[in-house]
């Protein structure tokens, strides 16, 4: 947001403040550059804005909020990112769970009980080849 953006929303805001002393804090100060002032309309509905007589002071708390409300939303954010992946996780895990007892099912309807590494014949109880089937 350019200076000039954020000097036409402060001149209706702020009533106790003459436009020239603004405009020269603004130019002295130039915040428009350094923040882009996303949620300045957020800042300027509060009430605490018509405290300040101070047009430095005001840019500074303009600032200091807009930073705050920028660390808020991250947040929120973040929590909803984390959010998002413990149910991918939850659900990634849960297609590991059937697909292990899809795996056991296949076993055992071949007549093998076991895991992925050991493998035993359910008839004669030996080790199963390596290709899974038994010699009895």
């Amino acid at each position: 947001m350019s200076n000039y953006e954020v000097l036409m929303k402060l001149k209706d805001r702020v009533t106790d403040i003459s436009y020239n002393d603004l405009l020269h804090s603004i130019i002295a100060n130039p915040v428009g550059i350094a923040r882009s002032f996303n949620n300045i309309n957020t800042i300027l509905d509060s009430n605490e804005i018509n405290k300040f007589t101070d047009p430095i002071e005001l840019l500074l708390f303009i600032e200091k909020k807009s930073r705050q409300l920028d660390c808020d939303s991250y947040e929120i954010e973040e929590s909803i990112n984390k959010q998002f992946r413990e149910e991918e996780n939850k659900k990634i895990e849960e297609l590991r769970e059937e697909n292990k007892k899809l795996f056991t099912s296949i076993m055992e309807s071949q007549g093998l009980i076991g895991t992925k590494n050991t493998t035993e014949c359910f008839s004669c109880g030996v080790m199963a080849l390596a290709n899974g089937r038994c010699k009895c």
